[in-house]
């Protein structure tokens, strides 16, 4: 949203103690956040939103892959599928991460980000031969 053509912005801040200003558009698709914003002439009403579920790392991914979609122009499962797997392989990021990141999704209520990344996280586990596999991947130790 923009006031006398300034741009509103929201500082969230993780759990990690890490404050993140981001544009009120973006905030305003935190399910979480939009329930708790109000915006009244051209500001916001809390000085920093705390997110106790979301580490700064993940934060700022989030805050790339929604701005990578942005700027293509177009929002849709495909594009965000694409930016997500780029951004992956330019972090050398780990399944794992990519667990992190669905979950912290979930919590923020990131509906635009769960489509596209739970997909792909359906093509990393199905690309597994077996579940010893899909262990290793994912950290997880067996009984």
């Amino acid at each position: 949203m923009s006031n006398s053509g300034s741009e509103v912005f929201v500082n969230l801040q993780s759990n990690d103690g890490v404050l993140h200003t981001v544009d009120i558009r973006l905030a305003l698709q935190f399910g979480a956040i939009r329930d708790i914003v109000e915006i009244e002439n051209g500001k916001y009403s809390h000085d920093v939103i705390p997110l106790a579920r979301v580490d700064s790392k993940t934060m700022k991914f989030i805050i790339k892959w929604y701005t990578g979609v942005q700027d293509i122009g177009v929002c849709e499962e495909t594009t965000g599928m694409q930016v997500l797997k780029g951004l992956l392989k330019d972090q050398n990021a780990e399944p794992l991460f990519l667990l992190q990141l669905l979950l912290a999704s979930d919590y923020l209520g990131l509906d635009v980000f769960l489509e596209p990344g739970t997909k792909l996280l359906a093509n990393v586990i199905n690309s597994c031969q077996s579940t010893e596999e899909i262990r290793r991947l994912f950290n997880v130790e067996t009984d």
